[in-house]
Parts: C-alpha cells; structure tokens; sequence
C-alpha cells in the first residue's frame, strides 16, 4: 500500500524530469520539420531563406508571378531580387520583408552646388507590396537641406517633406532622438506608398559658406539598429559623389481582395487550415492561429506541444497537450494554476482540548472584527454621501460620456493621503487664494511634491461643483508642457480637492506687481519674450490642436505659473469649456476677469477662440509695461490698461508706456514687433484679430532669428504690420467700450460675474450686465 501510494507521488515529478530532459531535442526537432517552402523548391538564397508564397526561379515555387523571385550567384555570392530590387531578409508572421534602396544627394562647395543625385525608388507593376508607413521614415542629413518623396504614378500627388538647419560646427544629429530639424529632419511617409521619386534641394539655395559637404535625402526602416550611425556621420568628410544604402521595410499581401471576397473562391484562397484572414490595406494575409505555427500558405499550420517546450510555455505539474493549447495539472497535495505556480495544501488541525478560555478570546475576537466591519460599512456609507454632494454623479457622467477615455486614468486619492501630504492643511503650506478655493503645498508618501486645490464649501454655493468638475474634465483632455498637470481628485472629503503637479516660482502677476516680495525679481526681456512664447503655445494647443478645442476664458497673468527655471505653465480650467467641432461659439452669460474680459464677448455674449486672444493680448501688454490691467485705485478719467496701451500706439508714444528694463534691454525692432502683434491682439473686432497658432508663428520667427522679418507669406501680418499709428477703431462701440473700461472701482465691483449657462442669453440680461 506504501508502494503504490509513494508511485502515485512520484509519477508526476518523473514525468516532468523526463518532458524537461527530452526538450532540448524534441523542440529543435519539431521546428526544423517545419516546411517554409513547396516540395523541392529551393528556400534559401545566400543568406536569406525564402517562405512560400514566394519562390526561387520556377514559377511553380511561388503563389503567383508577384512572388517569383531570382537569385544572382554571378558575383561570387547569391542576391536574391525581386525585380530588379535587392531582398535581404523575411518577417513572414508580419507579412513584410527588407530591401536595400540607395539614398539621394547633393553636394557643394561654397555655396556652390557641384554634385546632385535623385532616386526613384519602386516596386515595379507588384501592386501587392507597398513601402511600410508605420517602420520607415523620410531623412534628410545636413546643412540647409531640403528632403522630398514625391509619388509617382497615383492619382494622389502626394508629396511629403522635411527640412534641417544648422551652423557651420554643426552638420550632424547627435542620436536618433535629436533627429528634429538641427542638422537632421525626419517624417513619415503615407500609407499605400508603392512609387516615388526621393529627391533632394536647398531652402536658402546654398547660401552658407561651408567647404566640401554633401546633404542627403534617405528613406530608412526607423528600428535599423545602423540608423544610428548613419546620423552620426559626418558630412564633412563623407567622399562626394557617393551614395548611403539604407534598410526599407516593404509590406505585402497576398492578392487584392478582402478576406470575404477571397475565401468564396476556395481554389484561389491562400489561407490553410487554423489560420486566421487578416484584411490589409488593399488586400489580405495569413496567420497562424494562437497555439499553432508553420507557415500558414502551405496546407495550413500545425498545432505547437506546449509541453515539449516548458521554458516557453511553463508548467509547475503535469501538462498535457491540447489543440491549440495546454492543460497543466499540479501535483498531489498541492493546488494553484500550475501554468504560474502550485502551493502546498494548509491542513488544518484542531486541538481535541481546546479550553472554554480560548473559545471566549475566539468570541471576543469575532465581536471586534464585526465592529470594525460595521465601522467601515458606516464610513462608505458617508463617503458616498459626500461623493455624491461633491458632484460624483457629474463626474461619472463625465467619465461615460468622454469618447478618450482619460477621466478614468487620474489617480483618486484618499483623504488620508491628502491630509498627511499638507500636514493636516496647515496654514503654512498655503499657496494662494482664489475665487475657486486656496491652493495648499504638499508632499506624497514617495515624495513627490504637488499642488492640492481645496474647493470652497458646496453648500453656499452650487456652482462651484459644476466649476470642480468642470476644471477635472478639462485638464484630463489636456496634455501639453505648458499647462499645469492634473495629477489625481479626491471627492469623498466635506470639499473636493483636486491635485496638480507642485509649480514652485509662483505666478506671473507676482513676478510682475508685487514689488513687496523680494524673492520676486524683475524678468528680463528675454525672459519674459520666451513666457509669451510658451502661453502662446498652450493656447494654440488648446485651440487648435486639442481633440476638441478647449475655450480657457480666464487668461491672465494670475492664472500663469512659473517653475524654477521661468518657464511659464497655464493653470485655473474653472470656467473654461470644451467646444465641440461644429461650433465657432459660445452663448453664455458674461463671466471672466475685469481688465482682461473682451469686450466683444462683453456686448454679445457669445465667446470664441478669439476672446482668448483678446486676453492673451492684455497680458502681452503686461509684460512690455509692468503695469496692472485696471490700476489699484483708479482716478476720474484714467482708462484701463489695454486703452491706454492702443491710446499710446494711435498717439505714437510707444516708448512713454514700455516698462524702463524692457527699453534698457530689448532691441527696438522687436519691442516694434511684440507691441504690433499685442495690437493685433487687442482689436475689438474679433475677426481680425489672430489666431493663437498665427502668435506662436510670430514669437517663435522672433526669438529664432537675430535678423528677424515678418513672414512674406503670411497674409495676416501683411495687411498693416507696419503701421503703428493706425486708429483702434472709428466706430460708435469704441465710446462704449472705452466707458467700460474707465469705470471706478465702485462701479466695477457692482458689475455682476454671473454663472456660466451654455443656454441663449435674452436681450434684456445684456441689458441687465451693461447698465
């Protein structure tokens, strides 16, 4: 009986040594029986080996015609060609292959071009293989150097491009991740791509002095380990006159139809038994089904033995094979999946004389167990509660609603955590206050530092949910380097609390006005040149780039935060709004910041993209003059910043408003052309103000170039960029708008910020806000 029970025990663990021991052989085995080609055909070319659908010299080897392939031994060596195009090797579970294409150049001396050579690269009448979109991309290597593909033969004419600049010292891309327009430039192609001529030219015709470079245009497979070294060369000694071979990475198919279409006629139908049809652009392929392998075009795949292969497919226990899979049992007195791990079994054995004391401590011990249960069931039961007068209900609708996704990826915080992170918000750890709730310092568990933003009480005031939930919304939807990042929210506390990234120089309006903060020094022109640049930016973004375009209505110099190095990050989404892409507008009831409100907006009700501007501009005019939009205390007659600053312009007494460390530092052209484009910004007719895309342009062309000229091409700045005396307006809305801003600070503070309501707003509550 021993016997038999110790055979029981050990048969399984001896199975195992025996499976392990023999697959080492059996796998090697079982893969090289593996055919990759028809029946006496050849399958190997130098050092390529050839699957079917493609063969080597008799068209019987292949699927069709498409796939004939020729090997060349006359050179000593075998190439194998499809056409006339150089194959050097095969991924047939992606369907695709790598060629060898040379790349195009021109080269010159002195600014004098003495060599140039295009390519046309193609694959011939196979309309079944197409350049890869997703592996290669367009590169071009070198000083003032254009690169191009042009299609060929296609309806299309497409025609992509990609350009670099450099200095002298510099002709060369450091790494592959620096390849971004400093002395190498990189794109990529359009999907279907089977023709095209790669050409190469110059953007300021040869105008740099250099001696004896070559600039190059090349199409390579991104994940080419030689991409590398290839960026690496330098072009300064590269020998003229000479072309680089790159890797492409060629997708194919195995006919033009869709996998339905293909598998009705069955005597042309490629796929074999357990594969699966993938449709591809044009056409379609074959795999092998998971659990199986082979190549999927020759009769079909076969199923893999797991268990002959235990370091791929592991199994603590006994394993058995099943059809496109594997079962794995664990040994006795022992359980757990075995494809992960088995455990010992816990047998658990009482004491026959267990003492009436210890069942009391048992008793004692179920009771308080039981409590803290109830205690717990208690807390959620509250927490619910506050969730849900915190605006949770909003925000799962939010999170339901949202076609990306990207609520459900913010980190909800405990309250806990949040407490021991500000110290139980303490006084000290306070940032700032606001109309939306103060702004505490904390510190994580694993030491990161972060903003918590402590909504104000939702029982006085229900808006302010709408505007928590609101600014949650916003930022999950936005993810650019100048906007301050949503970190994580937390709603089960009496106020929610949202969480940001920690911004540690404070905001730009301090930097600017508060001149009682010594910690707070004057920016430079530059500085402050560089913060335009990055707002600018973060608008453009939300304007135009964003996956629906996002209204920040609140731009100010408050609400821009500056980090340890300057650099500028826009903050405070309460109001703002996402705007779907029918839309140019929005109707709402007038809310903002005196000083920065457009004035449009202000009389219509109807806020756009460029009511933004309007307020970009303002701040813009901060930053050349150090002065506040709406003066402390405000004397009879003195009109607000943006009119005083377009009074000065039509008066030509620029220099009179400009802040004294702005004129001591910054050159007169570009103080003529920040103060142009925050005019442009300022006009009341919205129309012909900018777009924040068209600012970026600006500020970005200016800080770039030393010898800096308004772009010839671009219509907007030419209409009256040089005038700088031209009236801010003519009509009867500049006395209106002029009132508005002159009004005291009484009359201001009696003014109502009314909640934002996407409904129609009626004539008489325009009338209710301008009187």
């Amino acid at each position: 009986m021993l016997i038999k029970m110790l055979q029981r025990m050990l048969m399984p663990w001896a199975t195992m040594a025996l499976v392990t021991l023999i697959s080492c052989f059996s796998t090697n085995k079982a893969t090289a029986s593996l055919a990759i080609a028809k029946p006496n055909c050849p399958n190997i070319c130098g050092n390529v080996s050839v699957p079917y659908p493609f063969g080597i010299g008799d068209p019987n080897c292949a699927f069709s015609s498409d796939f004939l392939l020729h090997c060349n031994n006359t050179s000593g060596f075998a190439y194998l060609y499809l056409g006339n195009i150089p194959i050097l090797k095969f991924f047939q579970d992606e369907a695709a292959m790598i060629i060898s294409v040379e790349s195009g150049y021109d080269c010159y001396s002195y600014g004098e071009l003495v060599s140039s050579h295009g390519n046309i690269i193609t694959l011939g009448s196979h309309n079944l293989f197409t350049f890869s979109y997703t592996r290669n991309k367009l590169v071009g290597l070198g000083c003032d150097t254009l690169a191009l593909i042009s299609e060929l033969n296609s309806d299309r004419a497409t025609r992509i491009s990609c350009t670099s600049f450099c200095d002298g010292a510099m002709n060369t891309a450091k790494d592959v991740n620096s390849c971004s327009g400093v002395g190498c430039c990189q794109t990529s192609i359009p999907d279907g791509l089977q023709s095209f001529e790669i050409g190469i030219g110059s953007m300021s015709n040869y105008s740099k002095k250099l001696s004896s470079i070559c600039n190059y245009a090349l199409l390579i497979d991104h994940l080419d380990p030689s991409l590398g070294s290839i960026l690496k060369t330098n072009l300064n000694h590269h020998p003229a006159n000479t072309t680089i071979k790159t890797h492409v990475v060629v997708d194919w198919v195995i006919d033009n139809k869709t996998c339905v279409a293909a598998s009705t006629e069955s005597s042309l139908y490629a796929c074999g038994l357990n594969t699966l049809c993938i449709d591809y652009n044009s056409g379609y392929r074959c795999v092998c089904k998971e659990g199986f392998q082979g190549n999927p075009y020759l009769q079909g795949c076969e199923d893999i033995n797991e268990c002959l292969s235990p370091q791929i497919y592991p199994c603590d226990g006994s394993c058995t094979n099943t059809e496109g899979n594997y079962a794995c049992r664990c040994p006795p007195f022992m359980h757990g999946d075995g494809k992960l791990s088995c455990k010992g079994i816990r047998i658990a054995t009482l004491a026959a004389g267990i003492s009436s004391g210890f069942g009391l401590i048992l008793l004692f011990v179920a009771f308080y167990v039981l409590h803290k249960y109830m205690r717990k069931k208690r807390q959620i039961r509250c927490r619910k509660i506050i969730f849900k007068k915190n605006g949770g209900l909003l925000l799962e609708q939010q999170i339901s609603s949202s076609n990306e996704g990207k609520l459900d990826r913010a980190r909800i915080f405990t309250a806990e955590e949040l407490e021991k992170a500000t110290d139980s918000y303490n006084e000290n750890r306070i940032l700032g206050r606001g109309g939306q709730g103060t702004v505490y310092k904390g510190m994580l568990t694993d030491g990161t530092v972060v903003a918590v933003k402590k909504s104000g009480k939702m029982d006085q005031d229900q808006s302010q949910t709408v505007h928590f939930i609101n600014e949650l919304v916003i930022l999950s939807q936005i993810n650019h380097k100048h906007v301050v990042k949503l970190l994580g929210c937390c709603l089960e506390t009496q106020v929610p609390l949202i969480v940001y990234e920690f911004i540690s120089n404070g905001t730009l309006w301090s930097h600017l006005h508060d001149h009682s903060e010594e910690e707070f020094l004057p920016l430079r022109w530059s500085d402050r040149l560089r913060i335009a640049r990055e707002v600018a930016m973060a608008l453009a973004y939300m304007h135009s780039s964003a996956s629906i375009p996002i209204y920040h209505r609140d731009i100010k110099s408050s609400n821009i935060l500056l980090d340890e190095k300057l650099r500028a990050k826009v903050s405070d989404f309460g109001i703002s709004r996402s705007v779907p892409g029918e839309k140019t507008h929005l109707t709402t009831l007038v809310q903002g910041t005196f000083g920065y409100l457009d004035p449009e907006y202000f009389q219509s009700n109807q806020y756009t993209d460029k009511s933004d501007v309007y307020s970009y501009g303002v701040v813009l005019v901060e930053l050349l003059t150090r002065q506040k939009p709406i003066p402390s205390t405000i004397i009879e007659g003195e009109r607000g910043l943006a009119a005083e600053f377009m009074s000065a312009i039509e008066e030509n007494r620029l220099y009179d408003v400009v802040d004294p460390q702005v004129l001591a530092e910054g050159e007169e052209r570009e103080l003529i052309v920040v103060a142009n484009l925050a005019k442009e910004c300022l006009r009341l007719n919205g129309k012909r103000r900018p777009t924040m895309p068209d600012v970026v342009l600006e500020l970005e062309n200016l800080e770039r170039s030393q010898n800096h000229l308004p772009p010839k091409h671009n219509s907007f700045w030419n209409e009256d960029y040089i005038e700088t005396s031209r009236k801010w307006d003519a009509n009867s809305t500049q006395n209106e708008i002029r009132g508005f801003m002159m009004m005291s600070r009484k009359e201001l503070d009696q003014l109502p910020l009314l909640e934002d309501d996407d409904d129609d707003v009626s004539n008489e509550s325009y009338q209710h806000i301008t009187t």
